[in-house]
């Protein structure tokens, strides 16, 4: 029978392009079994099992791995949470009449890796709603171990974006969805109450420095939970 004179790396390279030569050959390939060995062709086969064992192991580990470190970014469990609350006009937001539509808005609730309550960072959207960027913020909390809470103002009211007419729901309006959110996250068995931050953006910005005055709570947020931060970016310009 003919004889393949072959090193392990050598055949560890072929398995990686799917190519089994039956002659030496040259590989630019690391050694880490440099073992010569003489192969016989019927013998060639249960050497490539082999090697092939080796590899689907190998990758296996990795796949494992990189499971691993991808579970612990991942959030443990999310909810879709419904939120009650009342849709009506900058005026009656400010005289505290509650005399408006009652309204059902929602959320999503992405719980941390963790257990017990744990800290929870509510964000609220600017005229554009929510897009891929939620997604952004969840990648820079989780892996903290605080939940987020995207809250949506427009979806429950028909509304999709603002951006254009802005007269679609009052500004006011989403800081009362804010502290009805605000309850509704207190309550929650995985979500720590005494420490929920609120992080607005342009539109939700206003709504989220607002929803920070005494006077508002006073009006609107009989639950009084008030958040331990109120971080805004990028509010408008004729916010004071």
């Amino acid at each position: 029978m003919q004889k393949t004179t072959v090193e392990t790396s050598e055949v560890l390279a072929c398995l990686a392009t799917a190519t089994i030569y039956r002659e030496r050959v040259s590989v630019p390939f690391q050694a880490h079994f440099p073992i010569r060995c003489e192969l016989e062709d019927d013998a060639m086969s249960r050497y490539v099992t082999i090697g092939l064992l080796m590899f689907a192991v190998a990758l296996g580990q990795m796949v494992a791995v990189a499971a691993d470190n991808t579970s612990k970014d991942m959030a443990a469990r999310i909810e879709v949470i419904p939120v009650q609350t009342l849709t009506i006009t900058d005026e009656q937001f400010l005289k505290g009449d509650a005399y408006g539509r009652p309204t059902t808005i929602a959320g999503v609730l992405r719980i941390a890796q963790g257990s017990g309550r744990l800290p929870a960072v509510v964000l609220v959207p600017g005229s554009g709603g929510f897009n891929a960027n939620v997604d952004l913020w969840d990648q820079q909390f989780g892996p903290l171990g605080i939940s987020t809470f995207a809250m949506d103002p427009f979806a429950g009211r028909g509304i999709v974006r603002t951006v254009v007419d802005q007269s679609q729901l009052g500004r006011l309006n989403m800081i009362l969805d804010l502290y009805r959110s605000l309850s509704v996250l207190a309550s929650h068995p995985r979500v720590d109450p005494n420490r929920i931050a609120v992080v607005g953006f342009s539109r939700g910005a206003q709504a989220t420095l607002y929803a920070s005055l005494k006077r508002f709570h006073k009006l609107w947020n009989p639950g009084g939970i008030d958040p331990a931060a109120y971080i805004e970016f990028y509010s408008p310009c004729s916010v004071a």
